[in-house]
Order: structure tokens, then sequence, then C-alpha cells
């Protein structure tokens, strides 16, 4: 497999984390996420940390600052019941 793809995979299982933790509400609304506590947390290269940190934001579970970092967002998480008939 290339590196890149690697990358990408190593990337959404990081995210995919986070984002498990942001919803069972672990890490809570306007926690700080720095880059460096989490590349030495996964094990993981400044990049992919990064990687997963868009990716996260694009879903509205985080905010990435310019000058301040990352932090978990202030999403509205909608709880779904479901019925079965």
């Amino acid at each position: 497999m290339a590196r890149s793809a690697k990358q990408k995979d190593r990337s959404k299982l990081i995210c995919a984390s986070l984002r498990s933790a942001i919803l069972e509400r672990a890490l809570m609304p306007g926690m700080k996420l720095p880059v460096d506590s989490l590349r030495e947390r996964f094990g993981a290269s400044r990049t992919i940390i990064r990687q997963s940190l868009e990716r996260l934001a694009t879903e509205g579970l985080a905010d990435l600052r310019h000058d301040t970092g990352a932090a978990v967002g202030h999403c509205q998480v909608v709880e779904v019941t479901w019925v079965h008939a």
C-alpha cells in the first residue's frame, strides 16, 4: 500500500476515535485538542493529526483556529431512537 494511502487510513482511524469521544461526551465542547498531545496519544505525525482534525471540522465536531489551535466544537448532537415495527 502506498504511503499516502496508509496515512489516509490512519487519519480516518484517528478521526473515528476522536469522533466517538466527542459524541460520547468524553471530550466536551470547547476542550482544546492540542496537536502535540494527540500526536503522542496516537503515535502519529502532526500531518495525520491535522488531517483528522480538519475532517472533524468539516463535520462540525471541531473548531480550527489559526492562532489558538483546535478545540471540540459546540455542535448540536441529535439523539436518535430506532423504532422497530
